[in-house]
């Protein structure tokens, strides 16, 4: 398995509890770890669109503080692409489509989400 997110901490924001878990084993899948806080040791924040348009609370901490604050896509493409893509190009909301949590997890098998 390829190291996509190797050396990266990765905060998740606005999931549920089921989406939570299946991204951070996704995550961790590709070498990165998941981050529950938004500190400086956070290198991006995944949020879903809801969250980023409410501005939530670790949406706006990550802004503050300059951390990339991205759409699930970002995660999905950077699998799909084998390569961990620029987060500049997934941080305009106008430009994040709906992606299914299933199609980015595609490789968990069901055990695990129970």
């Amino acid at each position: 398995m390829e190291q996509l997110f190797k050396g990266l901490n990765i905060g998740l924001s606005g999931f549920g509890f089921k989406e939570d878990r299946l991204l951070k084993k996704k995550i961790q899948e590709y070498g990165g770890k998941v981050s529950f806080i938004v500190s400086r040791a956070t290198s991006v924040l995944i949020a879903t669109p809801e969250e980023r348009l409410r501005n939530g609370f670790k949406v706006k901490k990550a802004t503050e503080i300059g951390i990339p604050v991205v759409s699930v896509e970002w995660l999905y493409r950077s699998v799909d692409q084998r390569q961990k893509l620029s987060e500049k190009d997934f941080e305009n909301l106008s430009s994040t489509s709906a992606v299914s949590l299933e199609r980015i997890c595609f490789s968990i098998p069901e055990p695990l989400l129970d």
